[in-house]
């Protein structure tokens, strides 16, 4: 990455200038570049830095995932590779209006999409059935998308287990699965309150923004709701004190405000998972 950087400089330098740059990326200066905001994180604040592990958190999926014949990455680091993957996999989410409408039903629409293509997958593969990773706790919150599921015939093991996710995390643990203690995850569009329209550019500033929380200042579980130009930041309450140091009060208003948002707030009820649902009840 350095190295590109530095020989797209000496093409800019011929460009501008008519002089080339020699161009000299020393390998341990680019691993402290790479190290350099964790080094400072941890000098200024005190705060350890947090692991990624195969994660890059500027792009969306990113991360090895393992399969019966190896591993497999699946990537797509911008709107326009979005719309390439969602193509090649049969789910046009970025043309349906149904979605980007983003009425409370909005997860029954895309995971129909998803279920019926892997359901038809799964049959001429000769599988047996499509699992996904619904739990007992998700019987107590508004989820459309398993709907979706069992009309495609798609089956949740965990909830027939009857297993919550405390008890998935407990299990985990015990057969010492580095992801138990991973921070749950949720669809980017869950960061918009319902009919508030969704667009690629939109996910994309709300994705930036939370890499920005989790990498600079080391918050594992963080949710930026998007409220047009208000960024609503739900944070774990023992997190809150951090946000009190004016420093990096200073640094999470001025990072968010460069990414177009006028207003920077905090929810005092701090993080919990579905709040966009809370005006559903």
């Amino acid at each position: 990455m350095y190295l590109v950087q530095g020989v797209l400089a000496a093409v800019i330098d011929r460009a501008t200038t008519g002089l080339g740059r020699k161009v000299d990326v020393a390998m341990l200066d680019g691993q402290l570049a790479i190290l350099e905001h964790a080094i400072a994180l941890t000098t200024v604040t005190g705060t350890p830095p947090v692991p990624t592990g195969a994660r890059h958190p500027s792009i969306t999926p990113f991360e090895t995932f393992h399969a019966a014949d190896g591993l497999f990455v699946i990537a797509a680091g911008n709107d326009s590779l979005f719309a390439k993957l969602c193509g090649v996999l049969g789910l046009p989410l970025a043309d349906d209006p149904r979605f980007a409408s983003n009425p409370p039903e909005r997860c029954y629409f895309c995971k129909g999409h998803l279920f019926q293509d892997l359901a038809a997958i799964a049959q001429e593969a000769g599988l047996r059935a499509v699992i996904y990773g619904a739990t007992l706790d998700d019987l107590g919150d508004h989820r459309p998308g398993m709907r979706a599921a069992k009309e495609a015939g798609a089956r949740a093991p965990l909830l027939e287990a009857q297993l919550t996710k405390e008890d998935v995390r407990t299990l985990s643990r015990q057969l010492d699965l580095p992801t138990w203690d991973k921070p749950a995850q949720a669809c980017l569009a869950s960061r918009f309150p319902y009919h508030a329209t969704i667009t690629a550019a939109a996910l994309g500033r709300v994705e930036q923004a939370e890499n920005l929380l989790r990498r600079e200042f080391g918050l594992r579980q963080v949710r930026v709701r998007h409220h047009d130009t208000m960024a609503r930041l739900e944070i774990e309450l023992t997190d809150l004190p951090l946000l009190l140091d004016e420093e990096t009060r200073r640094r999470v208003v001025a990072g968010l405000k460069a990414l177009d948002y006028t207003y920077v707030t905090v929810d005092l009820e701090g993080f919990r998972s579905g709040s966009m649902n809370e005006v559903l009840a």
